[in-house]
């Protein structure tokens, strides 16, 4: 049967009737039969198409253009005719995506925009039709971009801001409008959208009818397609808070499941402009309902994704994505300090609700990978790739900050996510979709700490991550390339022009996503760098990326805006460099570019011409707002430059050459002391060393060039702080006086040492001074070299291996032994000249600056078995009827207060501004105390200059106990608390033993 046989006899009769008019006039008198005769339950598209087109356009252009009617008619009569013909087709697509339907949406924005005119009192059923016209063009896709031509949008905007007649139908229009086309709508339109959300918010907040709940699903939706919108402007505006506080009464009422729904997805897209921080600004206790809100969130993503599949939990997805963006934006809020001001039971339930939750996510990803057999083919614009996009998201989040919970979940779900990322990063290379998601990009904060765990990392390489990330690298650099490119070069002096935060916020939106990813692949390259050294070795990903550092660097270096991402591709060079060096032992032209834009970088860090009297080495202006983010990678550059050198001599001639190590030395030199932060001088004290080791020749003239005088600002400095107390002066004297033989057992450098006990003048009161050399020692993996004490107490005498690790006292040939080697290292100290000839000894003769007795046994796994052989061997010398007196600090009292007393009888305390204590636990046991102790000399222009103790903490029960594993019953053992009777003073700083050997 045709199509024509389908169409009722009644349709057929109207086109004969309506094509064989031969006027206007006769087509009316058709079109009043067709309402005659014509039922609409009888037409389909096809019957309307032809019905349409035997009406024809060119009448109802007539119509509508007419600005001539009869005597006693509506001027709009003709209008509204036409209009309500075209209302009546507006059914069939291919009537309304036809070019003279788009040609009339002039016409209808301008009755609708002036809907409230006295000429249309008596035509408002012209405007309801407009509206019915309007709406069916939007819903197509050609229709939304010729209304969107024509100017619907301000038009729209407009009738609903200024109440027109039936606004409420243009609000919905630009509802339906905005969620098809997403945020790119309103860009370039801010100051109308602001006045619409103005509106909306308004009336949300003062209707108290159902309709409240539709106002706010559409608040929802304007939100979530914002355009870019500077916070600092908003917070001026009253109805962010005015919504805030209406939501907050509506979620702690009682209110049905979909009102509820409706509250969270608008709370959600509020909090997501705003930020959690301004919501704690208003309402009678905002922290109480910040984390009413969290909890309601995780809650309800437990409950929709616990023991469901993915295909239920899809049915869902609008509520879950509203409850994954409050947890996302308070898992970030959680790194702030605003979270530190909750009390600590709060912060652990908002831990425990968001816990729950992400293990809720993991759950579903984890079954999800199980029932695709751990793959996913699933199209990408398919919903259920866009909710297992918006999961990995929130668990990128969630491990961004927390890595150390549900570790074996999380290695689970990894392989399933690392596949996912690498299937949507291939979709995204071909373009073929808009918009988008990229959970690549969100997981990588995730995979910069995952690196750095050994389960996770092994995982990761497994699924050849490192190839993704690199071809990855590239497809952002590229992105970020073409961008830069159309950009003008900022001028030297640019952050000596002063903007306002909303230029802030207004540059920093218009950075591309781009260079955050780059910044963000290089942290997790630099930690497999670090980790992999094979790997990165071998691996011809990281030689490839080691080129790609050395290549495009160059072009960043001379741009003032980018340096966060300048010194990332520099240091991740460098650390891929070490593994390399063979391959540019030459210097080739790109290599040396490389290496002078990552000097440049280091270089350019610090100076003291910016400071006020430059007398203080500080962070240069240009990188001083970036410096949280820059000072580790400083730290890391310097130290991986200096691993570098030496193997690559010419860039040790480059350094030279380049006057850095001259300039570092002028400005070291030319500031006053404690005006450099004690890192950085470690740095570069460092940075020196091994520039010295790697070409002695040519770097010693340099760095020798002001050494006379800092030396003596050193030594000044050094001996200030080491003259003996009163009380520890009063007591050597008064032992003497008993005929006591008084012993000095110190460490260090051997020169250093002796210069040391000449100049506090110890010879006044020891009788012996042993000194043991302390060796160079070099770490294993790396290149730089350390002065470190070795495990010896006395001097090495191949002679003498104890099985017990002691001296036996019973040997009487090995007790005359030791006092040989006592008297040969035993300086008379009576004048000048045998000081010198002691001197002259131990520079001569560094192997006798041993210890007495070197460690022939390896050192027991807990952490006091070096003070314990220590002391065992000290037992062992002591003679009967001899002392021995030990001390150590009160580190109960450290342990108990994590204070240190500020009194201390050995170091000059009258310029200690502060002691800054920390102790570090290992498995619950305090194993390292640490003091930075804080000096003030205003004498000497030092002020706020520290230096560094670090101590394993014995309290005052264990060292009894090792002083009586040692010697045994046979020993009288008194302890005095800075060398007072205990029940004389109440928290010394030391405690002193005195332990008398008996005799038998």
């Amino acid at each position: 049967m045709s199509k024509k046989e389908k169409v009722p006899e009644s349709v057929l009769r109207c086109v004969v009737a309506l094509r064989s008019a031969k006027s206007d006039n006769d087509k009316f008198a058709s079109l009043f039969v067709v309402t005659k005769l014509i039922k609409a339950d009888e037409c389909d598209q096809h019957s309307l198409k032809l019905l349409y087109d035997a009406i024809g356009f060119d009448f109802l252009n007539r119509l509508l253009k007419s600005t001539e009617v009869p005597q006693d008619c509506p001027p709009f009569i003709y209008k509204s005719i036409a209009l309500s013909i075209v209302s009546c087709f507006c059914s069939v697509p291919e009537i309304v995506e036809s070019d003279s339907i788009l040609g009339i949406i002039p016409v209808l924005l301008d009755i609708v925009s002036t809907s409230d005119t006295d000429d249309m009192e008596d035509n408002l059923m012209l405007v309801s039709d407009c509206y019915t016209c309007l709406q069916a063009i939007a819903f197509f896709e050609s229709g939304r971009k010729a209304l969107l031509t024509k100017g619907c949008l301000l038009k729209l905007t407009e009738v609903y801001v200024e109440e027109m007649f039936r606004h409420d139908q243009a609000l919905q229009l630009l509802v339906y409008i905005t969620s098809k086309e997403g945020k790119q709508l309103w860009a370039g339109h801010e100051e109308p959208f602001k006045q619409l959300l103005n509106r909306l918010a308004n009336e949300f907040n003062g209707d108290t009818t159902e309709k409240k709940f539709e106002l706010c699903k559409m608040l929802a939706v304007f939100l979530a397609n914002s355009p870019r919108l500077p916070v600092v402007e908003l917070q001026k505006e009253d109805w962010p808070q005015h919504t805030l506080l209406t939501l907050e009464g509506i979620l702690c009422s009682r209110i049905g499941t979909s009102q509820r729904d409706s509250a969270l997805q608008l709370i959600s897209r509020l909090l997501e402009l705003m930020g959690i921080g301004w919501g704690l600004k208003f309402g009678p206790n905002p922290r109480q309902f910040l984390l009413l809100l969290v909890n309601l969130a995780c809650v309800e993503v437990r409950m929709k994704l616990e023991d469901r599949t993915l295909e239920q939990a899809i049915e869902s997805a609008d509520i879950l994505v509203a409850c994954y963006s409050v947890v996302e934006l308070f898992i970030t809020f959680m790194t702030s300090q605003g979270f530190l001001d909750f009390d600590a039971k709060q912060r652990e339930q908002a831990y425990c609700a968001l816990k729950g939750a992400v293990g809720s996510i993991l759950a579903m990803l984890h079954q999800t990978d199980e029932e695709c057999s751990h793959e996913w083919t699933r199209p990408v614009n398919d919903r259920r790739t866009e909710f297992v996009c918006a999961s990995i998201r929130i668990l990128g989040s969630w491990l961004a900050e927390e890595t150390s919970s549900m570790k074996e979940e999380v290695c689970a779900v990894l392989p399933f996510i690392i596949t996912v990322c690498s299937r949507m990063y291939e979709e995204r290379k071909l373009g073929s979709i808009s918009d988008m998601p990229d959970p690549l990009r969100f997981m990588l904060p995730a995979f910069c700490h995952l690196a750095a765990e050994d389960a996770p990392r092994k995982i990761m390489l497994c699924q050849k991550l490192p190839q993704l990330l690199y071809d990855y690298l590239l497809y952002q650099w590229g992105i970020f390339s073409k961008w830069l490119a159309l950009q003008p070069t900022v001028a030297a002096d640019w952050l000596h022009v002063h903007t306002t935060p909303e230029e802030d916020d207004v540059a920093e939106a218009n950075r591309p996503e781009s260079e955050s990813a780059i910044i963000l692949v290089c942290g997790v390259f630099m930690n497999l760098a670090v980790l992999e050294p094979e790997l990165v070795a071998t691996d011809v990903v990281f030689a490839q990326l080691l080129k790609f550092c050395i290549t495009n660097l160059p072009p960043l270096v001379h741009r003032q805006d980018f340096i966060v991402l300048l010194g990332n591709v520099a240091v991740l060079g460098l650390l891929l460099l070490r593994h390399h060096t063979w391959k540019y032992a030459q210097g080739d032209s790109a290599a040396f570019r490389y290496i002078q834009g990552t000097v440049s970088f280091l270089w350019d860090a610090h100076n003291s011409e910016e400071s006020c009297d430059s007398l203080s080495l500080v962070i240069s202006l240009r990188y001083k707002r970036d410096w949280p983010d820059l000072a580790e990678l400083w730290f890391l550059g310097m130290q991986g430059l200096s691993n570098v050198m030496g193997k690559l001599d010419w860039i040790v001639e480059f350094i030279v050459d380049s006057g850095w190590p001259h300039e570092m030395m002028k400005s070291l030199s030319r500031i006053v002391a404690g005006a450099i932060d004690a890192n950085t001088r470690t740095a570069y004290e460092d940075f020196l060393c091994c520039l010295l080791r790697a070409q002695p020749a040519k770097v010693k003239a340099v760095i020798l060039e002001n050494r006379e005088e800092v030396y003596e600002v050193w030594k000044k400095l050094r001996y200030t702080y080491m003259t003996l107390d009163g009380p520890a002066a009063n007591l050597l004297s008064a032992l003497r006086k008993h005929n006591y033989i008084i012993g000095l057992i110190t460490n260090g450098p051997s020169r250093s040492q002796w210069e040391k006990i000449v100049q506090i003048g110890a010879e006044d009161y020891f009788d012996l001074i042993l000194n043991n050399y302390c060796a160079t020692v070099r770490v294993e993996g790396e290149d730089s070299m350390f002065t470190l004490p070795e495990y010896e107490i006395i001097i090495e005498d191949e002679k003498i291996e104890p099985q017990t690790g002691k001296l036996s006292t019973s040997d009487e040939a090995e007790l005359k032994e030791f006092e040989k080697i006592l008297k040969a290292k035993n300086p008379t100290f009576q004048n000048d000249e045998s000081i010198n000839e002691s001197l002259e000894e131990s520079v001569t003769d560094v192997k006798e600056d041993k210890m007495f007795l070197k460690f022939k046994e390896k050192i027991d796994s807990y952490p006091d078995q070096v003070l314990r052989t220590a002391i065992a061997n000290f037992a062992s010398c002591v003679k009967p009827g001899g002392l021995l007196l030990i001390d150590h600090r009160n580190y109960d009292y450290i342990l108990n207060n994590c204070a240190t007393p500020a009194k201390n009888i050995y170091y000059n305390s009258n310029h200690i501004v502060d002691i800054k204590t920390s102790v570090l636990s290992v498995n619950r046991r305090p194993t390292l105390v640490t003091m930075d102790y804080i000096m003030n000399i205003p004498s000497m222009g030092i002020e706020h200059e520290s230096f560094r103790l670090s101590y394993y903490p014995h309290r005052l029960d264990e060292f009894k106990g090792l002083l009586k594993e040692a010697f045994g019953d046979s020993c009288k053992h008194t302890v005095f608390g800075d060398f007072k009777q205990l029940e004389e003073i109440t928290d010394p700083a030391f405690y002193i033993h005195l332990v008398e050997k008996l005799t038998e």
